[in-house]
């Protein structure tokens, strides 16, 4: 059985040097799939971006935890505030609000132009919070499109499609090429995903240095050495796209 890996990237949309390290990890040949965040400032830089680039699969990144509701404020009184800000209130959030504001976020990309290939959330909070989980696997069933793997979830009953495995880790530290290359030569037959953040520095962050601008997961991502060792080792690159034909 074949190795097949979607290496994606989340927060797309986030920022303009978030775009900027996704854009150029999929253009080196590491990143293949991304996660569009609906409500963040560089929504619209991204979507031109990604409409350029049919060879990214795009999810929807949904997120109730950063940022405001696309939908109106009085549709999601327990995800938002007055202001529309999410509140983080996790506790008190509400299945029927929370599809309120799924339909919100999914309908806009769409209306973009960009028809997400996979559903995933920011902060993990439908690997977190069980009625985000809910209504998201509704949601991905209704839709037949994929969704990222639930690794503890024991609900027997059918689930979206979705890969064999999740690999959630983070690469920016001295160690990252050396832990994604540990990935890479034990990864499993089957298709795995491993979910990574590449991105530019912003301006004012405290570890950027004119000479260095990117951040240890972008370094990562795009060191020759990552690619080299996905090649010797055979894998094949995909995106929640090409699940159907895959599993």
């Amino acid at each position: 059985m074949a190795k097949y890996l979607i290496m994606n990237a989340d927060d797309l949309g986030y920022s303009e040097p978030v775009n900027t390290g996704i854009m150029e990890a999929h253009s080196f040949g590491t990143v293949t799939s991304s996660s569009l965040m609906a409500n963040m400032p560089a929504f619209q830089q991204a979507v031109g971006w990604a409409l350029r680039t049919p060879s990214l699969g795009v999810g929807l990144h949904f997120n109730l935890t950063c940022g405001t509701a696309i939908a109106p404020p009085e549709c999601v009184p327990s995800l938002a505030g007055g202001d529309g800000s999410f509140s983080g209130q996790r506790h008190a959030w509400r299945e029927a609000e929370i599809e309120v504001e799924l339909n919100h976020q999914f309908n806009k990309l769409v209306t973009a132009g960009i028809m997400p290939t996979h559903l995933d959330s920011h902060h993990h909070i439908h690997l977190e919070v069980p009625p985000v989980y809910a209504v998201m696997k509704s949601f991905a069933q209704q839709r037949n499109i994929p969704m990222r793997l639930h690794p503890w979830s024991n609900d027997p009953l059918r689930q979206p499609l979705r890969t064999d495995r999740l690999i959630m880790a983070t690469y920016d530290a001295d160690d990252g090429l050396t832990r994604l290359l540990h990935h890479i030569h034990h990864l499993h037959e089957g298709i795995t995903e491993i979910m990574c953040h590449p991105r530019y520095l912003e301006d004012d962050h405290p570890l950027r240095i004119a000479s260095e601008a990117k951040d240890g997961e972008l370094r990562a991502l795009t060191s020759p050495i990552l690619r080299y060792a996905i090649r010797v080792q055979r894998i094949r690159l995909i995106h929640f796209g090409h699940l159907a034909k895959v599993s």
